[in-house]
């Protein structure tokens, strides 16, 4: 008697816990010369979109002194292409689908805006706020800290102050 691998993902049950990385299998079809994909949990397909998206023009890949950069741009064939050729073909195999999809406006104004073009819009305010603090700013900040420290502590301190001095 084997052990009960059984796995509940949400409303899915899987037969185990073992799934394909997101996008690392494609939609499927590249591990089926390596193993039976209905053997698995499930395949999680690469993010489909509604319209075929071409990626990042080449050099999607750049090594840096820190380790590899990459910018592939969520290439794929859309979401009727998948429905026609890729769902089927996995579901013919007996394969569980688990998969994510994007569209449009969420795709270009979420992944290209925030994450990768977001990184240099992070960088440009970063260096805003920093010429602002060396045009002079810093120093009026300071001054205005510091008398309003010294506003405060005097008026916490008036009563004693002024038992001090015998008034």
């Amino acid at each position: 008697m084997g052990t009960d691998m059984r796995t509940r993902l949400g409303q899915a049950e899987l037969p185990n816990p073992i799934l394909t990385a997101s996008g690392c299998a494609g939609a499927g079809r590249e591990l089926a010369q390596f193993l039976d994909v209905s053997k698995i949990g499930a395949v999680v397909t690469k993010s489909v979109m509604l319209a075929p998206r071409a990626g990042r023009p080449t050099p999607r890949m750049a090594e840096t002194p820190s380790g590899m950069l990459n910018s592939i741009g969520l290439q794929g064939p859309g979401i009727d292409a998948f429905l026609q050729r890729d769902l089927p073909w996995l579901l013919s195999r007996g394969a569980r689908v688990l998969g994510t999809a994007l569209w449009q406006r969420g795709d270009v104004g979420v992944i290209d805006g925030v994450f990768i073009d977001g990184g240099s819009n992070v960088i440009g305010v970063v260096a805003r706020s920093t010429r602002a603090l060396q045009s002079g700013y810093l120093y009026w900040y300071a001054l205005v800290m510091i008398v309003g420290v010294i506003g405060l502590m005097t008026w916490q301190l008036w009563p004693y102050l002024g038992n001090l001095f015998g008034r």
